[in-house]
């Protein structure tokens, strides 16, 4: 189904102002409490005696269960609205904390995860539908920027929370935050005005026929955001997951690791918004373009740098990597939006978290098949070949398509 005519929201702006505060307050409360989880379980799971194996699958299974439902999670939203999808995913979390809290071995624990998986491929992926679909015409890169900010800084800050709680109250504590908080954001939730379901939308035949003209050149340029969705995915999972064994490798203090990797996330926050606005101003391709040299040069760079001084090579590193990738960010989320309202928001968001998703499942078993059988530098060299590859592809497939040069 087309549903070009999205891209004319009729909302007053008083009351789109109120659907993205209402939309940004549920997202930012979740994703913290799920933030002040995260860094715990791997912990909880080893006083269970759980093994090693066992607590990677943990993690694997999460993001499988996210990959496998995504897309069907998109077509549910095209037919009942992104606002009820998402809601639907905010009733689940209290049972996600629940189940955590009462986990006691590790079928009730990888249970627990996997609930937690299925409501997660529902709650992000509709509440960048949701934003999408409120978006004004050549304002998307502003709006999905205002709700990556709100995601980033929620996702640095609840970690830190969740040390906290855990240290001086008990692991237990923390997923009594994640149930409270996640109650809190439902009812928040549940105000939210109801959005443009493309279900709502009669078209008429001139449009149809549009689409059958348009529809394989979209589905190709679906694919190249899938591609990008992937590769930062990839890039995400290595920064949480093996870069830190890097720097342990390289003699850094634990502190100093996690102010390296609170300060990746709070440089990308603070960058969304103006990217958003620039993505918007000027070429969305160019802007892209520029992301990929820039985060292959870093990548390539970084290991060399850090052979001559350690600390330099590090800054450089989560300097230029963050700045990079929130122009990609910027540029594929403002993009995303724009395909959505052509082919569908909550089908397009839908399967781009599977593509996400897909990308946290590889990313590990590529880190540690080469870090088992070539060396710890050699990631960064695979990964800048990775986004050069995808840079090539994107280059290729947007050429001469007028919206993604639009300035």
């Amino acid at each position: 189904m087309n549903t070009s005519q999205l891209n004319v929201i009729t909302n007053p702006p008083q009351d789109n102002r109120r659907m993205r505060l209402l939309l940004c307050s549920a997202v930012f409360l979740l994703v913290s409490g799920t933030g002040i989880i995260a860094p715990l379980l791997a912990p909880y799971a080893s006083s269970m005696g759980i093994s090693a194996y066992a607590i990677g699958f943990l993690f694997s299974g999460f993001y499988i269960v996210r990959l496998i439902i995504g897309t069907p999670v998109g077509f549910f939203s095209e037919k009942y609205g992104s606002r009820k999808t998402l809601i639907v995913s905010l009733i689940v979390y209290p049972f996600v904390s629940l189940s955590y809290f009462f986990a006691n071995d590790v079928l009730s624990l990888l249970s627990a995860r996997l609930l937690h998986g299925i409501a997660s491929a529902m709650m992000l992926p509709m509440a960048m539908a949701y934003m999408g679909n409120i978006s004004l015409r050549g304002k998307e890169g502003y709006y999905i920027g205002i709700l990556n900010t709100v995601i980033l800084t929620a996702g640095a800050f609840g970690p830190v929370v969740g040390g906290f709680i855990a240290q001086y109250w008990g692991i237990r504590i923390a997923f009594s935050c994640l149930f409270f908080l996640s109650l809190i954001s439902l009812m928040i939730a549940i105000f939210l005005p109801r959005d443009h379901s493309p279900q709502d939308i009669l078209e008429s035949e001139e449009i149809k026929k549009k689409e059958h003209v348009v529809k394989l050149r979209l589905n190709r340029n679906i694919v190249v955001l899938a591609l990008f969705n992937i590769i930062i995915a990839i890039f995400d999972i290595f920064i949480i997951s093996f870069f830190p064994l890097y720097t342990l490798k390289m003699q850094l203090s634990a502190p100093i690791l996690g102010g390296l990797i609170a300060a990746n996330s709070l440089i990308m926050a603070g960058l969304q918004i103006p990217f958003g606005r620039l993505v918007d101003r000027k070429s969305k391709r160019i802007s892209i373009l520029v992301s990929v040299v820039g985060m292959c040069l870093s990548l390539l760079l970084t290991p060399l740098i850090t052979g001559f001084s350690v600390w330099v090579g590090f800054f450089f590193f989560i300097s230029t990597t963050a700045i990079s990738s929130a122009l990609c960010m910027a540029g594929v989320s403002a993009l995303s939006v724009e395909t959505g309202k052509q082919e569908g928001m909550g089908r397009i968001m839908g399967f781009l978290g599977s593509a996400s998703s897909f990308g946290m499942v590889i990313g590990p078993m590529l880190s540690a098949f080469l870090i088992d059988h070539v060396s710890y530098e050699s990631i960064f060299y695979v990964t800048a070949a990775i986004w050069f590859l995808t840079g090539i592809i994107f280059v290729s497939t947007t050429r001469g398509i007028r919206h993604y040069h639009r300035t």
